[in-house]
Parts: structure tokens; C-alpha cells; sequence
């Protein structure tokens, strides 16, 4: 049986994919190739709570959306993971390459890095 901490990675981008997962040595990785899969793997219940928990939730902003300037990917899926978040029980961070989209996730209050911010990226999964 895995003691490992589980992590949820919703990544469109294939080698990011990759790297993302080098980073998660520390984790037992679930991946998801859309929001509707990440909802199913998560067991969103009707009232919007996930029934399957991870400790780390991370996944590219836009997921589902390559190259369009839109986090609600990200907004969907944080919602139903906020208390936990907030309380210290989760993790949750979204990235991507695009400067404006960090920026305009930030400012919704959803942790986002710049793909190139590699080193903060795992500083911030092995916190």
C-alpha cells in the first residue's frame, strides 16, 4: 500500500506534463486529461465538494484551453477545494506561460506561477 500523499495533475501541455511530474516525487500522481475527468477523479458530490481529496492540487490555469486568456479552469475546480485550502489541509496552484493569466489568476485569489518559475514552482510543492 502508498503512504505517499496524493496529487492531482490536470496538465495539457505534454511535457510540461512530464517535468510537472518530476517535481512530484513526493506524491502519488492522478492525472486528468480534462475538467470533466478532474471533476470525476475528484468525486465532486452535487453540493460541490469533493469526496476524493488530495494534498496537492495543480494544474495549468486555462486547463482545457491551451493559449485563451481565461483561469476558470482553475476557478471551478478551487472553489470546491477553497476551505481547504485556506485551513492548510490542501495545496493548490495552477501555471502557466502566460504573464497576463498569472497575473489575472493571482488577482482572484488562486496561487499561480510562470512556467518559468520552475524552482519556485518546487519550492512551493515540497513546502
Amino acid at each position: 500500500m502508498n503512504n505517499l500523499p496524493k496529487a492531482l495533475l490536470a496538465i495539457h501541455n505534454p511535457r510540461w506534463e512530464i517535468v510537472s511530474k518530476r517535481m512530484l516525487t513526493k506524491y502519488e500522481i492522478f492525472t486528468a486529461q480534462n475538467i470533466g475527468e478532474m471533476k470525476k477523479i475528484m468525486d465532486i458530490s452535487p453540493e460541490g465538494f469533493p469526496n476524493n481529496f488530495f494534498s496537492l492540487y495543480m494544474m495549468d490555469a486555462n486547463f482545457g484551453f491551451p493559449g485563451k486568456d481565461t483561469c476558470a479552469p482553475a476557478e471551478e475546480i478551487f472553489k470546491s477545494i477553497k476551505k481547504d485550502y485556506e485551513n492548510g489541509k490542501v495545496k493548490f496552484l495552477t501555471i502557466t506561460g502566460n504573464p497576463d493569466l498569472v497575473e489575472k489568476t493571482n488577482n482572484k485569489g488562486i496561487l499561480c506561477f510562470n512556467k518559468s518559475d520552475s524552482e519556485k514552482i518546487f519550492k512551493y510543492i515540497n513546502s
